[in-house]
């Protein structure tokens, strides 16, 4: 039989057995949990939203303007005029309003503000405006004036978008714009010079593009596009605004522009597929109701 010392070693020998098997059971867990906290955790310095540009279109009547005819050397009193998109030659889809944000955004506190500056804007008015008497097209673009000729735009069209983590954004924008009235029944175009501030509270954006949105993709980094994958989905570090977007200010004068994604198939032409879908179902159920008719007066 052992003796009570043997015993006692033996005993000892199994608690030391158990007492490294629990330690190196803590140490895996330990181990295994710091893994997991730095796979779910991004890096302080990991890019959310990607610098990029939003291309969009002006819906009729979403965008206001007001102006003085003063500035056109007519007389009466400041008037304003319902506007629509004109898509700009050479852009994707019906763009007519184009905005470059100008730097990566990074959460912090769950928000981030970046710059942002309009690039391009085309809006028409809706109807013919009457201004001292004489019907006016009116064509409203940015103020691109070089007056120094050095290439540098004077007064560009600068602003900034705060982006919020819960999928909402606000933004700002001092619009300088260029406005030509061009009479109906001819003759010489007037332009003004003008600008203003708006802003716009809260709207909603999402990582996925709307359905039929233009797609303009790159590669990661270029500011070119706003789908930064080749083909399929975009990046999970994209934006897209999936709510109209309104800049409006009521100081010194009531200003509004209403902004959507632009879409790759024009809206007016989709309207003309949908009127060509009732025209073709109409024509089908006027050719199965005579067919029937025919059919009971054979028997």
């Amino acid at each position: 039989m052992k003796s009570f010392l043997e015993k006692a070693l033996a005993l000892s020998k199994t608690v030391q057995r158990k007492n490294l098997a629990q330690k190196l059971f803590s140490f895996g867990a330990v181990i295994f949990s710091a893994v997991a906290f730095i796979s779910v955790v991004k890096p302080a310095n990991a890019v959310d939203i990607q610098r990029g540009r939003d291309y969009s279109r002006s819906p009729a009547g979403g965008t206001v303007f007001t102006f003085d005819p003063a500035a056109l050397g007519l007389p009466g009193s400041p008037f304003t005029v319902p506007l629509q998109g004109k898509p700009v030659a050479g852009f994707p889809g019906n763009t007519d309003t184009l905005v470059e944000r100008q730097a990566d955004c990074t959460f912090v506190g769950g928000e981030c503000t970046v710059p942002m500056e309009a690039l391009a804007l085309a809006v028409e008015s809706i109807n013919p405006v009457n201004v001292a008497g004489t019907l006016y097209n009116v064509l409203v673009t940015l103020d691109r004036r070089d007056a120094n000729g050095d290439g540098v735009v004077d007064n560009r069209t600068l602003g900034g978008i705060n982006l919020r983590q819960n999928g909402t954004f606000s933004s700002f924008l001092g619009i300088r714009y260029k406005a030509d009235f061009t009479p109906v029944s001819g003759g010489s175009t007037l332009t003004t010079f003008g600008g203003f501030d708006v802003r716009q509270d809260e709207a909603e954006w999402s990582n996925t593009p709307p359905p039929d949105a233009v797609l303009v993709r790159g590669p990661n980094g270029d500011p070119l596009a706003n789908c930064h994958t080749a083909s399929g989905p975009c990046s999970n570090t994209d934006f897209f605004a999936i709510t109209p977007v309104r800049l409006r200010t009521n100081s010194p004068a009531p200003q509004l522009h209403t902004v959507v994604p632009a879409t790759s198939v024009p809206e007016a032409n989709a309207n003309l597929g949908l009127l060509a879908c009732g025209l073709l179902g109409a024509s089908s159920l006027l050719k199965l109701k005579r067919n029937n008719t025919e059919e009971v007066s054979s028997r």
